[in-house]
């Protein structure tokens, strides 16, 4: 008699997901200033890159996740932002079996993001706190909720609302 759950997993499926090597915090960086009184901004804008490509030595795909943390006062301009956070992710892949350049690489774009999520979330938290304002707990990421905003080599996915 089958198990239960066998007939959900797919041939093949475990075989494609991608080895995570290595994940670094190449660059962060975070900007303080133009707070009002003891008002704290009530708006927060982020913005996520994803760039991936092949690993200098050609062994596998290194992944840049990018984030970019905005908060701004209600009716202000970007520009006025009085709070910033920021950081730059490098995430490096093998798969364990032979494959071509293209399906590893979509293959990366499917889990770099969920797998990095969890680093930003953890910095942006710890970076408001060092600052001395409240903590910013980023929401939890799921995968189903990613969106392609432009194709190609320099794809860049965000959560959707």
């Amino acid at each position: 008699m089958p198990k239960k759950n066998e007939g959900l997993s797919r041939p093949g499926r475990e075989a494609e997901k991608p080895v995570l090597q290595e994940i670094r915090l190449a660059e962060s960086h975070c900007k303080l200033g133009g707070l009002k009184g003891s008002a704290l901004p009530s708006r927060a804008t982020q913005t996520i890159g994803l760039e991936i490509g092949p690993r200098h030595d050609g062994g596998g795909v290194l992944a840049v996740a990018s984030f970019r943390l905005l908060f701004t006062y209600a009716g202000a301009v970007d520009g006025d932002a009085p709070l910033l956070l920021a950081a730059s992710f490098r995430l490096q892949y093998v798969l364990p079996r032979p494959v071509s350049r293209k399906r590893l690489e979509d293959v990366v774009r499917r889990v770099a993001l969920p797998d990095v999520w969890p680093y930003w979330r953890e910095l942006a938290q710890s970076l408001t706190v060092r600052m001395g304002l409240p903590a910013f707990p980023l929401p939890l990421m799921r995968p189903a909720r990613l969106e392609m905003v432009d194709g190609g080599n320099n794809s860049r996915e965000r959560p959707r609302p």
